[in-house]
């Protein structure tokens, strides 16, 4: 081989070589951005649940401090509810929504939902919330109710200033239902 074609296939060689490092760097300037783009979106990342974690604090104390601005409400609601309710307490919070119930057993600390009573005790929260609500005559259809319950509803109704219709299909009269109770206009029982 002359000298010329070793210098011209060496020319060749380098030129080639020199489009494959073009590509190359063209590739590495690619990977480079795409690394850029990844760690930008990493501290964005980092930022949103710093951000996050922020707003969920934010929300727990507006929540308390919601909370913190109805419960003299809600004690005011729960107070009178308590004068119908026979046993227990009602139960009013905003912990995690709205929850309406009746704490029945409040040595153990067992709290029904207004939705999880039984039928008996839905007739006596129904009328603790109508007492709440300043009904004037407040109805209570209370055919679930045993002779027990139908008497503690009772000794709890008499003590407030409303009309109290309540009707069974048996009349829980025993000796501890005074005439008293009976009183027109102001308390009847109606039974079948």
């Amino acid at each position: 081989m002359n000298q010329k074609q070793i210098l011209t296939d060496q020319i060749t060689g380098l030129t080639e070589k020199g489009k494959g490092l073009r590509t190359q760097e063209a590739i590495f300037l690619k990977l480079q951005g795409i690394n850029e783009t990844i760690e930008k979106t990493k501290q964005e990342k980092t930022k949103l649940i710093t951000d996050l974690e922020t707003a969920k604090a934010d929300k727990k104390s507006l929540i308390a401090q919601k909370n913190e601005a109805v419960s003299a409400s809600f004690s005011k609601i729960i107070d009178k509810m308590n004068e119908v309710l026979p046993t227990g307490e009602a139960v009013i919070n905003l912990d995690d929504g709205l929850f309406i119930g009746w704490e029945t057993d409040i040595a153990k600390g067992i709290y029904t939902p207004y939705n999880g009573l039984s039928g008996g005790q839905k007739q006596i929260f129904d009328a603790a919330m109508g007492h709440v609500l300043d009904a004037n005559i407040i109805c209570v259809e209370a055919a679930e109710l045993d002779t027990e319950h139908m008497m503690a509803l009772m000794e709890d109704m008499v003590e407030i200033d409303k009309q109290v219709l309540i009707s069974t299909c048996s009349m829980p009269l025993d000796d501890r239902h005074p005439e008293s109770y009976v009183v027109p206009g102001a308390f009847s029982v109606v039974g079948v």
